[in-house]
């Protein structure tokens, strides 16, 4: 074993990853199968290198060491899926935003901060930063995900976070949200459960995911008019200073 995955190893662990998953699922854990092929991918590019490095002939096979990390970092990584699922945060969901990414060239100008959002975009840690100006831009989450040679999966998460590091950290409301609506979506996206939400507000959670999913549009919305706008006024002042 090295800790670059050969092609033969390939072919043969992947589909111990598969039996991983079927046992998983027997548990209650099903990864979505649009999602099957990144969870194994990524198990290789972030942990098989930190097997290699452990692995032991003495203690137990190759078989069983990879069984177990796989399951452990799959259980993770659906737990996860699922909840972007849930607050409306999955690939599908922001792909479904796309036609938002068009915004009023007066949208952002009602905001008195505007300018402190800016800075809460670049303020965002690597690759989030990248991945959220390719969204804006645009660009689909499977465009982003091969220009990074990285899954979809991790794109769309990364995606998340730095949506739900804005919107946390900003004390601004988009404009046309009513502050009650508001606070829903800062629960979920503060790691609230969707039935602990719905609960909270004495609604239903079909209803809490359409408030949710039309505040997330808002604010991408917004988003995309500053990240516009900022593009534009660096790509007039480096005109004028060439």
């Amino acid at each position: 074993m090295t800790e670059m995955m050969t092609p033969e190893e390939y072919g043969r662990y992947r589909g111990l990853c598969f039996r991983a998953l079927a046992h998983l699922a027997t548990q209650g854990f099903v990864a979505p199968p649009s999602n099957v092929l990144d969870l194994i991918h990524d198990f290789i590019a972030e942990e098989w290198h930190k097997l290699a490095r452990i692995y032991d002939p003495a203690r137990g096979t190759l078989e069983a060491l990879v069984f177990t990390a796989f399951v452990r970092h799959a259980r993770k990584a659906i737990i996860r899926l699922n909840r972007q699922h849930e607050i409306e945060m999955s690939e599908s969901a922001f792909e479904s935003l796309d036609v938002l990414h068009t915004a009023a060239d007066g949208e952002a100008d009602s905001a008195p901060d505007r300018t402190l959002m800016q800075k809460e975009l670049e303020a965002l840690p690597e690759p989030a930063r990248r991945i959220l100006h390719a969204y804006l831009a645009g660009n689909s989450i499977r465009t982003i995900a091969n220009t990074l040679t990285m899954s979809r999966y991790r794109a769309t998460q990364y995606l998340g976070e730095a949506i739900a590091r804005i919107a946390l950290s900003s004390g601004d409301i988009p404009a046309g949200i009513p502050a009650v609506e508001w606070e829903i979506s800062r629960a979920l996206l503060g790691q609230c459960s969707l039935a602990f939400v719905a609960s909270r507000f004495t609604m239903k959670p079909s209803d809490v995911r359409k408030i949710h999913r039309r505040n997330i549009s808002a604010l991408l919305r917004r988003l995309a008019t500053i990240n516009r706008n900022h593009s534009e006024v660096h790509a007039r002042d480096s005109s004028i200073a060439g």
